[in-house]
């Protein structure tokens, strides 16, 4: 019995459920924030879930009583990835401004812009989306938060009309 077909066909399935590490521009942008660092870095978990992952449990949970919100939302999401790190040292702080700098150079290389920065002097969240990203349809996000030697780090796919709608109907005076 040749192993081959079973290999490539496994090779395959992990691929494309993308269940044992993040994309490739999660982890350039994990890869510039902890590199900026002098510190090493620890990988605590990373995880990804893709389309054919969310597919299965979309069909699974079609059997399972859940809200019509809940139901909107696994509908939306075509893809996710975490990932969370722990630095080595908390002997002295982070350099945030150094750490964003490696970021935005290595996200503008990929072709993505950072479009929201939240940073004091113990935590720096920064929200990456394409530089040519469309407005409401597989809308694509990366996003990095830094706190007291933490990282965490997300990534996800969605299409934003379904929750836009769904936003919409719980706040009738906003307006997207």
């Amino acid at each position: 019995m040749s192993w081959g077909p079973a290999l490539v066909l496994a090779l395959l399935a992990v691929s494309l459920t993308g269940c044992l590490k993040v994309g490739s521009d999660a982890a350039a942008l994990r890869n510039s924030l902890t590199k900026s660092d002098a510190t090493a870095w620890d990988k605590q978990i990373e995880i990804g879930v893709g389309r054919l992952t969310l597919f299965a449990a979309r069909a699974g949970l079609s059997f399972v009583d859940l809200p019509a919100e809940a139901r909107t939302v696994l509908g939306a999401v075509h893809g996710a990835e975490v990932g969370i790190y722990r630095r080595h040292t908390r002997a002295r702080g982070l350099d945030h401004s150094a750490m964003l700098s490696s970021a935005d150079e290595a996200m503008s290389a990929r072709g993505w812009d950072r479009l929201v920065t939240v940073a004091n002097r113990h935590e720096l969240i920064a929200v990456y989306v394409p530089d040519k990203a469309g407005m409401t349809r597989e809308v694509r996000v990366c996003l990095a938060v830094v706190k007291e030697g933490e990282l965490v780090l997300a990534s996800a796919r969605s299409d934003l009309e379904p929750l836009l709608a769904l936003a919409s109907s719980h706040m009738p005076d906003a307006k997207f």
